[in-house]
């Protein structure tokens, strides 16, 4: 039009004055074409599951309708077959999911009229659950909702041949959707509102151990340390900071990590963190005479150990005792055998008491 004009006559500020009267036009404005797509805006992002939910309905397909509802969180999807689409289904649908997942803040819905009937609006008045409507004929703006209709028509519509009737197949699809990690999450959707995966029939291909497995323990695994009776070991010592481990002997064993270990004639608990193995010969270390015994109970009789004193070899640095002389035997008057003693006076043994 522009073109046209200024081919035949031109003044000052001809464009602005052929759009003005374009635009005012009525006949021409009835018939306009849409405005360009303004830039994608999404939805502020939930950060708990079940905070958001979007709700639609997707039919009549396969003689059926399907309730909608996803998460926006987790992309967690219910889908309930229904023969119509009525404010009171919807709500017996919505109390049965709010039942089993608790109360969502937000409900996202379009204009049908049986998310905007009275019914339906007192329902989640009475549960405090906040109502948002989109703008009518644009349901992307409840994209959420729409994208899973479709998806749920194009499993369902490509499962027509398989054996099993609707509510099979619906099954078999809800659960490959709910393990099926989100490309926009990372993660599926059962493991975000469960903290947990869902085991499905896929998970059969893994090894599953049985107790007596799992006992025996696969190979590469640590082994864990074991000690049998009269088993020689280094028993972990508390009381001298000097001497860290003791030698000690197996006595008995109590339930699977716990010991009695004989350390110096003496009975001692011990945990196997505690024990380490020993093969070599245990040295006499003689019985501290006032020392303390770990674990020991009042009245507890505890067995003695018979040790043998090893000769010890002989060396330049080492001192030979020499045996002190007989003493002489005196003959009385009365005919007996006596023997001379010492008259050193004997002194009291001065012991250091701590």
């Amino acid at each position: 039009m522009k073109a046209l004009a200024r081919s035949h006559v031109w003044w000052p500020l001809i464009d602005l004055d052929i759009e003005r009267i374009a635009k005012e036009c009525l006949s021409c404005s009835r018939f306009r074409n849409n405005p360009p797509k303004t830039n994608y805006h999404p939805w502020d992002y939930a950060i708990v599951p079940w905070q958001r939910i979007h709700i639609d309905y997707a039919g009549p397909f396969l003689n059926t309708y399907f309730f909608i509802i996803v998460d926006s969180y987790t992309k967690w999807i219910e889908v309930f077959p229904t023969s119509n689409m009525t404010a009171n289904t919807t709500i017996n649908i919505l109390r049965e999911t709010f039942a089993r997942f608790g109360l969502p803040y937000t409900v996202v819905s379009d204009n049908g009229s049986n998310f905007i009937s009275k019914e339906f609006e007192d329902f989640l008045k009475m549960n405090g659950i906040k109502h948002k409507l989109i703008a009518p004929y644009h349901p992307a703006t409840n994209g959420q909702a729409e994208r899973y209709v479709q998806t749920v028509k194009k499993s369902l519509r490509s499962m027509q041949w398989e054996r099993g009737n609707l509510h099979l197949k619906l099954s078999r699809f809800l659960m490959q959707n709910r393990k099926t990690p989100n490309i926009t999450t990372g993660v599926s959707p059962a493991e975000l509102i469960f903290k947990r995966n869902i085991r499905t029939r896929i998970d059969l291909v893994k090894l599953e151990l049985s107790p007596e497995m799992q006992e025996a323990k696969l190979p590469g695994d640590k082994k864990d340390r074991s000690f049998e009776e009269n088993d020689t070991v280094l028993c972990r010592h508390y009381g001298d900071k000097n001497q860290k481990w003791k030698y000690g002997t197996i006595v008995t064993r109590n339930g699977n990590l716990n010991y009695e270990v004989c350390v110096d004639g003496r009975i001692q608990r011990r945990h196997v963190d505690q024990l380490l193995p020993y093969n070599g010969p245990i040295p006499f270390q003689g019985i501290p005479v006032d020392s303390e015994i770990d674990n020991k109970e009042p009245n507890q009789e505890l067995p003695t150990v018979e040790t043998e004193e090893l000769p010890r070899p002989i060396s330049e640095s080492t001192p030979v005792l020499v045996p002190e002389p007989e003493q002489p035997v005196i003959v009385n008057e009365s005919g007996t055998l006596t023997l001379r003693r010492s008259t050193r006076i004997r002194k009291p043994v001065d012991r250091l008491n701590l």
